[in-house]
Parts: C-alpha cells; sequence; structure tokens
C-alpha cells in the first residue's frame, strides 16, 4: 500500500468536434490538490506443474478543500 500527495498538476483541454480532435493550450490550468492511495493485493498458489500468481490493485484518489 502507498500513499501520495498530488499538487497541481497541469492539465490540458481536450475536446472532440465533428470527429475531430481538439486539444488545448498545454499548462493553462492545474488539478486540484489530491491525495493518492495504491492498494496492491496478490495471492500466489503453488501447482504441481508451476505457480499460479492472482493480482488486484486499486488507485483511489481523495480531493479536499482546506480553508485557511
Amino acid at each position: 500500500m502507498t500513499t501520495n500527495y498530488h499538487t497541481g498538476w497541469a492539465k490540458a483541454k481536450i475536446v472532440q468536434v465533428n470527429g475531430e480532435i481538439y486539444i488545448g493550450n498545454r499548462n493553462q490550468s492545474t488539478v486540484k490538490d489530491f491525495v493518492q492511495l495504491d492498494v496492491k493485493l496478490s495471492k500466489t498458489i503453488d501447482t504441481e506443474n508451476r505457480q499460479l500468481t492472482y493480482t488486484s490493485q486499486q488507485s483511489i484518489e481523495y480531493k479536499q478543500s482546506l480553508l485557511c
């Protein structure tokens, strides 16, 4: 399990009009600060001939407004 705090990632607006894709100015605005939680679970099973590993991974983002 890992957590990360992200601040102000840049973004660009992408729109599709009549089948054409248009990309706006890069870094024109930013994403609000957020916390990301990544959880990865794995289970390995030994069989006669090989090992089987089952993996599940989930990423959760939490956005919060802070009042100062």
